[in-house]
């Protein structure tokens, strides 16, 4: 079966209005995504491709990865030539490759509009993650569009790990801050639209 998100298997998404479906849209090719959305006002709004492309499941940290296989991390080279040296670098700064976790989304809401934010979580547990802190991008404001605010956060998150830096995590911390992110200290998640 091919990729999804690929020419032969594009992301399919039915939403209500045209600046939905735009937004999308844009948010697929800027990752290089086919994609196909369709305006049905009347219908319920499907982006289930949509959400399982921006929100991947992650194989288990206890799969060994093979250094001639492809990097799990999605870039299509092998993993020697990739995250390999990465993971060894922050292993041996002290840093568990598996100790944090970040995920892109969206922070504020309808009224005052949507900045692209990353949530780290961190490692409390062999199975459990508690919320750590927030990121948040006050200068890349996207009015009534969370979907557009996610997506550019997770094209800034993917620029910092990226980053031509010395893999550390100050190294990482500091690409985010001079893009503009600022931490939040009192923040509240809303899952799923708020409930």
């Amino acid at each position: 079966m091919a990729k999804l998100g690929s020419e032969k298997r594009p992301v399919i998404v039915r939403v209500e209005t045209e600046e939905r479906a735009h937004a999308i849209t844009a948010a697929c090719t800027m990752r290089g995504w086919h994609c196909i959305a369709g305006v049905e006002p009347d219908e319920p709004e499907d982006i289930s491709d949509f959400q399982r492309m921006m929100n991947p499941v992650t194989p288990a940290s206890s799969a060994k990865v093979g250094r001639n296989e492809p990097c799990p991390c999605g870039s299509g080279k092998k993993y020697k030539r990739c995250c390999a040296g990465k993971e060894e670098h922050a292993e041996q700064d002290g840093f568990a490759a598996d100790r944090f976790r970040y995920e892109p989304g969206s922070y504020g809401g309808p009224m005052a509009g949507y900045m692209p934010s990353i949530l780290c979580y961190e490692r409390a547990g062999p199975d459990a993650w508690q919320e750590h802190f927030c990121l948040v991008n006050p200068n890349a404001g996207m009015k009534d569009d969370p979907e557009a605010a996610s997506a550019i956060a997770h094209t800034h998150l993917e620029a910092a790990f990226g980053h031509g830096g010395d893999g550390s995590v100050e190294d990482f911390a500091r690409c985010l801050k001079d893009g503009g992110y600022v931490r939040v200290s009192d923040f509240h998640m809303a899952l799923d639209g708020g409930s």
